[in-house]
C-alpha cells in the first residue's frame, strides 16, 4: 500500500548518529595495573554510557573530572557534556564543553582539544545553529586530521550538516569517508554510525533495499559494541523501511523492539519518534483506533521534551488518520498544529527543506478543507459543489486585484469554509421552497457566527475567521451579523462574498431557478448603483474582469 512520503529532516538522527561523537575511544589508556582513578573512572563512564545507564555515566564522569589530571579532567567533562547533549540539555553542554576545552589546552593534547570543538560542533549542530557547528567542526578537522577514528566522527557530523541543508550527494561523500577512516582505525561503533547514516540517506531517496542493507550492517555492529542506544536508533529507523515495503509484522516488530529500547534509556524523544512509527503503522494496515492512540501519545511525549520536529511530523501523521475516518475537524486541527510546529522550527534553524515542508502541508490542509467544505454539501443537491465554485470564483478575483500568495491561501481557505456554520441550520430550514420568515431567516443569518464557533480552537496560519464572520458583510452597511461599512468589511470577505453572490444567483437553489450568467452579473450592478453598493469599487472591477474565467469553472464542478 503506497504512503505519503515524507522528506526528513534528518536532526532526530543526528542525534543519534551523533552518540559516538563525544563517545568514542580518545586516548591509549596504560595498561590496566597502572590506570589511575581518574581513568577508571572514565571506563567506568563509558561502559555505563554504551550500556544505556545515563545517570551512572554522569556520576562517574562527574568524579573522574574531579580526581583527573587536566587530560583526564578535559575527557570526562567533554563525555559529561555528550550526555547532557542527548538530554537536549544544551546549555549544561556547552558550559562543560567550554570547560573540557580549556582543561585540553591546559593539558596541551591537541586530539582532546579537536575532541571538545568535534563536542561543540555537535551541540551547535542539534541546535540547528549551522554556521557555528560548520566553523567548531572545520576547527576540529583541522587539529585532529592524523587520528582516524576522530577524523570519522568529525565527516559523520559534516554529512549531518550537509543532510540537513537537503545535499545529500555531499551527505553520502562525508559518510563513506567518515566509514572507511573507521575502517582504518579498527572502530566499529564508528562502522555501526557511519551505516546508520548512509541507511537514513538511502532511505530519505526511497532506496529501500540499500537501506535495508545499512541498517542491517549497522545493527549487527551496535550489537556487538554493545551500543544500546544507537541500536534502538537503527532499528527505529528501519521501521519506516518495513512499512515502505508493506513489510507489516516485521515494521511491528522493530519498532516495539525500539521502544523496549528508548524505554530503559529513558528517551522521551526516540519513544515519541517509536509510537509515532507504530501509529503509521496502524493507520497503514487500518487499525485507526491504535493508530489514533499511538500518535497521541506521540505527540504528547514530543511536546513533553521540546522535541518540535517530533511533534510535526506526529501532528501531521494524526492528521492523515483523521482524513481517513472523515473526522475534517480534527483533521485541520492537527494539520494546522504541524504547519505551525514546522513554521517555528524554521524561524529557529537553518533548514532548507522546511518550506517544502510547508508546501507539502498547505497542500494537504486545502484538500481536507475542501472536503470538509463538500461534506457539509453532500445533503443537499441544490448546493452540492458550491464552496468548490466560490473558492474557484474568489480566486480569480483575488489574482485580479494583485494579492500575494499567502492572500490567495486566504481567500482560497476561507471561500472552503465560509458557510461552516449552516451544519447547524435545521434542514427544513435550509432547504426551504418558499420565501423563509422573519424568524427562519433570523436563524439562517446566525451561519456566520456557528461557523466561527466550529472553528474558534484552530489558529490558522491564515486570516480565515474574519471571512467566516463577515461573508455577508456589506460595504453600505446592510449586511450582517455585524452590520459593518465601509473599510470595516475585510477586503478577504468582500471577495468571497461576491464570488458567493454570483454563485448564489447562477446556480440552482431550492427557492430560484439558476440565472445565466449575464442575468446574474446585471443583477449584481444593480447592487452597485447609488448608496446601494455591496462591495468596493476594486474588488466589484476585478470581479467583472474575472468573470469569463467562470463558465469553465462551474463547467467542471
Amino acid at each position: 500500500m503506497p504512503r505519503q512520503r515524507r522528506r526528513r529532516n534528518p536532526v532526530p538522527k543526528a542525534d543519534a548518529c551523533l552518540v559516538a561523537t563525544a563517545a568514542g575511544q580518545v586516548a591509549v589508556l596504560p595498561a590496566p595495573d597502572a590506570r589511575t582513578r581518574g581513568e577508571e573512572l572514565l571506563a567506568d563512564g563509558r561502559r555505563h554510557e554504551r550500556e544505556g545507564r545515563s545517570p551512572e555515566a554522569l556520576v562517574a564522569y562527574g568524579e573522574a573530572a574531579e580526581a583527573g589530571e587536566p587530560r583526564i579532567r578535559a575527557e570526562a567533562l567533554r563525555r559529561k557534556g555528550a550526555v547532557h547533549r542527548r538530554r537536549h540539555e544544551w546549555h549544561t553542554a556547552l558550559d562543560l564543553l567550554r570547560e573540557a576545552h580549556a582543561a585540553a589546552q591546559a593539558a596541551r593534547d591537541p586530539i582532546e582539544v579537536a575532541e571538545t570543538l568535534n563536542a561543540m560542533g555537535a551541540v551547535h549542530l542539534e541546535r540547528g545553529e549551522l554556521v557555528q557547528a560548520r566553523a567548531a567542526l572545520t576547527q576540529a578537522l583541522t587539529a585532529g586530521m592524523d587520528r582516524d577514528e576522530l577524523r570519522g566522527r568529525i565527516e559523520q557530523n559534516f554529512g549531518i550538516i550537509a543532510n540537513i541543508e537537503g545535499n545529500l550527494r555531499e551527505a553520502v561523500s562525508r559518510y563513506s569517508t567518515s566509514l572507511v577512516a573507521f575502517q582504518q582505525a579498527g572502530d566499529e561503533r564508528g562502522c555501526a554510525i557511519a551505516y546508520h547514516n548512509l541507511g537514513m540517506v538511502s532511505a530519505d531517496e526511497q532506496r529501500w533495499d540499500q537501506a535495508d542493507g545499512y541498517y542491517a550492517k549497522c545493527l549487527d555492529f551496535a550489537e556487538r559494541t554493545g551500543d544500546v542506544h544507537l541500536r534502538g536508533c537503527a532499528l527505529l529507523n528501519r521501521t519506516e523501511v518495513h512499512i515502505a515495503r508493506q513489510h507489516y509484522e516485521d515494521a511491528r516488530q522493530s519498532a516495539e523492539s525500539a521502544l523496549r529500547i528508548f524505554d530503559g534509556l529513558g528517551s522521551q524523544q526516540g519513544k515519541s519518534d517509536a509510537y509515532k512509527f507504530l501509529g503509521v503503522l496502524y493507520r497503514e494496515t487500518g487499525v485507526l483506533g491504535l493508530a489514533e492512540a499511538r500518535l497521541k501519545a506521540a505527540i504528547d511525549l514530543a511536546a513533553g521534551c521540546g522535541a518540535t520536529l517530533q511533534e510535526a511530523e506526529a501532528s501531521r501523521e494524526l492528521a492523515l488518520v483523521y482524513r481517513r475516518i472523515e473526522h475534517n475537524h480534527d483533521s485541520v486541527v492537527f494539520l494546522n498544529r504541524s504547519i505551525r510546529l514546522f513554521q517555528r522550527l524554521g524561524a529557529q534553524r537553518d533548514l532548507r527543506d522546511v518550506s517544502a515542508r510547508v508546501a507539502n502541508l498547505e497542500s494537504l490542509f486545502v484538500e481536507v478543507v475542501a472536503n470538509w467544505g463538500r461534506s457539509l454539501e453532500s445533503a443537499d443537491t441544490y448546493t452540492f459543489g458550491h464552496s468548490g465554485r466560490v473558492a474557484e470564483y474568489a480566486i480569480a478575483v483575488a489574482r485580479a486585484l494583485g494579492l500575494d500568495d499567502d492572500g490567495i491561501m486566504t481567500v482560497r481557505m476561507g471561500a472552503y469554509l465560509h458557510d461552516l456554520g449552516k451544519m447547524r441550520v435545521p434542514h427544513e430550514i435550509l432547504n426551504k421552497p418558499t420565501r423563509l420568515t422573519a424568524e427562519e431567516f433570523a436563524i439562517i443569518k446566525m451561519h456566520t457566527l456557528w461557523g466561527l464557533e466550529l472553528v474558534s480552537t484552530i489558529d490558522f496560519p491564515w486570516t480565515v475567521k474574519p471571512i467566516i464572520r463577515s461573508h455577508h458583510e456589506k460595504r453600505d452597511g446592510s449586511g450582517y451579523p455585524d452590520g459593518l461599512k465601509g473599510d470595516e468589511v475585510p477586503l478577504h470577505a468582500q471577495i468571497v462574498c461576491v464570488a458567493d453572490v454570483y454563485d448564489a444567483m447562477t446556480s440552482a437553489r431550492s427557492y430560484q431557478a439558476p440565472k445565466t450568467p449575464e442575468a446574474g452579473i446585471e443583477e449584481m450592478k444593480r447592487c452597485m448603483r447609488g448608496d446601494l453598493r455591496w462591495w468596493r469599487d476594486d474588488v466589484f472591477e476585478a470581479f467583472l474582469a474575472s468573470a469569463p474565467q467562470f463558465a469553465a469553472v462551474s463547467a467542471v464542478l
